[in-house]
């Protein structure tokens, strides 16, 4: 290789990290100040069940957690959270789902969210107080505690 070729990538190289960090300068930094947390409650379903309650969840990249509470009642609620840069449909909540329906003594809660974004994150947590002796269906993590988890 020559020496007018190896001067010739150098300054390539150099210009294109330039460019880089006038980017970086330029796009990013300013989008720093626009950095935010949002929260959105969704408020609690309360569904009335007999002596054999079940739970059926159907949770796509939500945090779940189970509690057991008095009988007769199974209560569903959810908070979502996204923080990060506010662009576009960054930190949007409406793409947070709960819905939670009842059949007899089944409940089956539906909870999604969208999970692409950039520079921001989102999180689904999820509430669900169940009687004693509840039969669960989809819950990815089972401490069985008061309640019983099908596989």
């Amino acid at each position: 290789m020559h020496l007018w070729q190896k001067k010739h990538k150098q300054m390539v190289f150099r210009s294109c990290i330039t460019t880089l960090f006038m980017i970086l300068l330029l796009v990013v930094l300013p989008s720093c100040s626009a950095m935010r947390d949002v929260t959105r409650s969704f408020p609690p379903h309360q569904f009335a069940v007999g002596a054999h309650p079940r739970l059926v969840l159907h949770a796509r990249n939500a945090e779940v957690t189970v509690r057991v509470g008095p009988a007769g009642v199974i209560q569903v609620e959810g908070e979502a959270h996204a923080s990060g840069l506010d662009l576009g449909s960054n930190l949007d909540l409406s793409s947070f789902k709960l819905d939670a329906v009842q059949s007899g003594d089944i409940v089956t809660v539906q909870a999604s969210h969208d999970t692409d974004v950039l520079g921001a994150s989102k999180e689904f947590e999820i509430t669900i107080t169940v009687p004693q002796g509840t039969v669960i269906a989809g819950l990815e993590k089972c401490r069985e505690q008061g309640f019983r988890c099908e596989r």
